[in-house]
């Protein structure tokens, strides 16, 4: 490891929910039942296996519902994901809770999704959006009903100092 790598490792902040995945150093990596984990920021496939999961729906738009949508899709056709050990980067950026940012795409892409698989994806910013009173939504809905669009001011209020 040269300066700068060690100086980049000394200060990155492990991931909260992914970190626990990814096996221990030395260790190969393993299978995985928990496709709904799946996170397209950092990962590798065969060609083979890719085309035989058909690659990302394209019916997903924006933001929200592709990587899980992919996982539930390889599960269904027989390709076995596993959480891999190496080290991946992700540049830092503003991150909002709920991510009213991405508010539409979220909506949009989860109504693709339930149509497609007959559940919710996204149910902790779905119930999120819904307790804030952006959207009519329960677990057991057919659909959401939009009720009003975040703010500029919405999504300013909703930022966070994270540390990822």
């Amino acid at each position: 490891m040269d300066d700068c790598d060690a100086g980049l490792m000394r200060a990155s902040i492990p991931h909260h929910a992914r970190t626990m995945l990814a096996p221990a150093d030395g260790e190969p990596p393993a299978a995985t039942e928990k496709y709904e984990l799946f996170w397209s920021l950092g990962f590798a496939v065969a060609a083979d296996d890719f085309t035989l999961i058909g690659g990302f729906d394209e019916s997903f738009t924006g933001y929200g519902g592709e990587d899980t949508d992919f996982s539930f899709t390889a599960r269904e056709r027989g390709v076995i994901l596993s959480f891999s050990a190496a080290t991946m980067f992700h540049q830092h950026h503003g991150v909002t809770s709920p991510p009213l940012q991405h508010f539409a795409d979220i909506v949009a892409n989860s109504l693709v999704f339930h149509h497609k698989w007959g559940l919710w994806p996204m149910t902790g910013w779905l119930s999120a959006f819904a307790a804030a009173g952006y959207i009519g939504w329960t677990a057991d809905a057919e659909g959401i009903d939009v009720l009003k669009h975040p703010t500029d001011d919405d999504i300013a209020a909703a930022r966070v100092n994270a540390p990822y």
